[in-house]
């Protein structure tokens, strides 16, 4: 999630380098950043493979979503109808509220994901 949040908001919106690869370069707490867009790799196999270091992983998290929150609270309403050509991923042209709206539904479908296996478990589910 963190490094789809930092490759759609650093990359796809800004034109900028991910956080991972500039100010948080060598210490995300992943072994190695997971293949990112189409076409990048197997998804399957670096879960496989990639050693985390979860406090480090949740610090390298809270740098992207303070740029995140800082790039958010900058878009004006001509911003937010900039058109992007995300025909790459099957989509078209879409406005930047496209991708906005998409990165809010993703961390709430992952959210839900985990509350799910979390109350199978027997542990709490939602609220995390």
């Amino acid at each position: 999630m963190v490094t789809s949040e930092d490759m759609a908001v650093q990359r796809l919106l800004r034109g900028k380098d991910l956080v991972a690869a500039t100010t948080w370069a060598g210490r995300t707490g992943m072994s190695e950043l997971p293949p990112l867009g189409p076409g990048a790799g197997d998804l399957k196999a670096w879960s496989r493979q990639a050693k985390i270091d979860m406090p480090v992983l949740q610090r390298y998290g809270q740098a992207v979503y303070a740029a995140t929150e800082e790039y958010v609270a900058s878009l004006t309403p001509e911003g937010l109808a900039r058109s992007l050509d995300l025909s790459v991923l099957g989509l078209g042209q879409q406005p930047v509220a496209f991708i906005v709206n998409a990165l809010v539904v993703n961390a709430a479908m992952h959210c839900g994901e985990t509350s799910c296996l979390k109350g199978i478990q027997g542990l709490k589910g939602y609220p995390m």
